[in-house]
């Protein structure tokens, strides 16, 4: 009996969970990592400069924003789709939508409403028995509000539900920002959960695995005063656990234990004339373990999970008074992770094959190198239209390397080695981005759309005995391949 299929199926498991919890940017925006910034000037390629205010990244700040408004987000992530001949169409591609709505009360406060579904899928077929497919789906709606207590000091609670969860209001939250003379002290405590499925067919044998989980997190920030420099520096710990167990989700398990840690320093100050510079150095590092059940019964588990990365970013904008911005800046980024583990058949095979099972156990060990150079701009062509355009050159070296294995007779040795690693070892290409900011009134629309060119794939000789991780689809399997298109959409109505 081949126990090397269950392998699989809690190694691809195991590695998506790990980059799902451990990971800087949602799995439902992976953009944000070679576009950084608000989500809004990604018509110019990204801009280090602006601040983003994410789901259950804390409190802005005092409310000052007396507007009434509704505005709709839209998302659109088309990383990769193949049409072949067999008729699969291996996959990987996102969506979001998000519908907010801000009330501006008499005492000063604010109240807001949000709505938002956001969806990662992923199908792959390396072979005609090899089908995986990933499911990071999550639907939710928060209520906040906001009011500032004293002349300096703000607050704010979140309250919300996510399908994740069977809590009613398994997400909540609450902030605090308090504004000095020599700058501004935030904390920042939050609940969220999130929701995630994959499902794995390999050589006959099918399993399904949900990896959901949820997260606390607390988010220290201080701010110095005045305008130069600019000193930020923030912290933050989150503690990963499984979400409360749901009636529909009991025979099979994810529950995964451990803790997140990162940190932040930026630094912006004047240069010359009207330029302003920025340095920021960002860190990382995840450290846990998950087991994962069938039926209460324990059929595998992932220890030593470690992720750690690390980044330094420099740049340069100027911005002019019609509007108009240029920006330019490098990002290095480095992502080590690895982690240990072990899978039983049993819970995918019949009762009789499940009294011989063996159990398999596996070895995951991985980096991710990124250095990239981007400039952009933003120009006002008219009062109510402007244009925006960049380009990012970038350079990814990526290793993978799984290894996996059986206890010999009795225990003793090992059997049915493999040894599968990834052959590319370099990734150069470029990202090319583009969009309008258009003001009709009450009525704002802004649209980017960013497209990534591949030019070199360098591949590196394996060493023997090695299986390649990256599976090549046979020649002329292939009728047409298409992706690294990402489109950013938001309307707003200002009533």
């Amino acid at each position: 009996m081949r126990i090397f299929p269950h392998h699989r199926l809690i190694a691809a498991g195991s590695i998506l969970a790990l980059l799902a919890i451990s990971g800087r940017a949602s799995a439902q925006d992976l953009l944000r990592m070679f576009l950084p910034g608000d989500p809004q000037y990604q018509l110019t390629g990204g801009n280090p400069f602006s601040t983003i205010r994410a789901e259950g990244n804390g409190y802005s700040g005092v409310p000052t924003d007396s507007r009434m408004f509704v505005r709709y987000d839209g998302r659109f992530d088309g990383y990769y789709s193949e049409l072949r001949t067999d008729g699969s169409s291996p996959s990987l591609d996102g969506q979001t939508h998000s519908v907010t709505f801000q009330l501006p009360l008499r005492t000063g406060a604010r109240f807001g409403l949000t709505a938002q579904s956001r969806q990662l899928i992923s199908e792959a077929r390396n072979t005609s028995d090899q089908l995986l497919n990933y499911d990071n789906s999550l639907k939710l709606i928060r209520l906040s509000y906001e009011s500032p207590l004293f002349q300096s000091i703000g607050w704010n609670a979140t309250l919300g539900h996510s399908n994740a969860s069977s809590s009613l209001f398994q997400d909540i939250g609450t902030s605090i920002l308090i504004q000095m003379p020599a700058g501004a002290l935030s904390l920042n405590v939050e609940r969220s959960s999130n929701s995630q499925e994959l499902n794995l067919a390999v050589a006959g044998v099918q399993g399904f695995l949900p990896l959901d989980h949820q997260n606390l997190t607390v988010n220290v920030g201080l701010a110095s005063g005045g305008s130069t420099p600019r000193i930020t520096v923030s912290g933050f710990q989150t503690t990963v656990s499984p979400l409360p167990r749901s009636v529909d989700r009991d025979l099979l398990r994810f529950e995964p234990a451990g803790f997140v840690k990162g940190w932040e320093l930026r630094v912006e100050a004047p240069v010359v004339s009207s330029w302003k510079g920025m340095i920021a150095l960002e860190g990382l590092a995840f450290a846990g373990s998950g087991i994962f059940t069938a039926a209460g019964s324990r059929y595998g588990q992932v220890k030593n999970a470690e992720y750690r990365d690390v980044s330094a970013s420099a740049g340069l904008m100027t911005a002019g008074p019609s509007g108009s911005m240029f920006v330019a800046d490098f990002k290095w980024m480095q992502v080590d992770g690895s982690f240990t583990g072990y899978a039983e058949s049993w819970p995918f095979v019949s009762a009789l094959e499940s009294f011989i099972s063996q159990r398999g156990s596996f070895q995951v060990a991985g980096s991710f190198r990124l250095s990239q150079l981007h400039a952009g701009g933003l120009i006002a062509v008219e009062r109510w239209l402007e244009l925006g355009a960049g380009i990012t050159a970038m350079r990814i070296v990526p290793e993978l390397r799984i290894e996996s294995w059986q206890p010999g007779f009795l225990g003793v040795g090992r059997k049915a080695y493999a040894d599968r690693q990834l052959s590319i070892d370099r990734i150069d290409g470029a990202m090319l981005s583009g969009g309008f900011r258009l003001h009709a009134g009450n009525i704002r629309v802004d649209y980017s759309i960013s497209q990534f060119i591949p030019i070199v794939l360098r591949k590196s000789e394996l060493v023997d005995g090695a299986t390649d991780l990256f599976v090549a689809p046979e020649p002329g399997s292939v009728i047409r391949s298409w992706g690294g298109l990402f489109q950013r959409m938001s309307v707003e109505v200002e009533m």
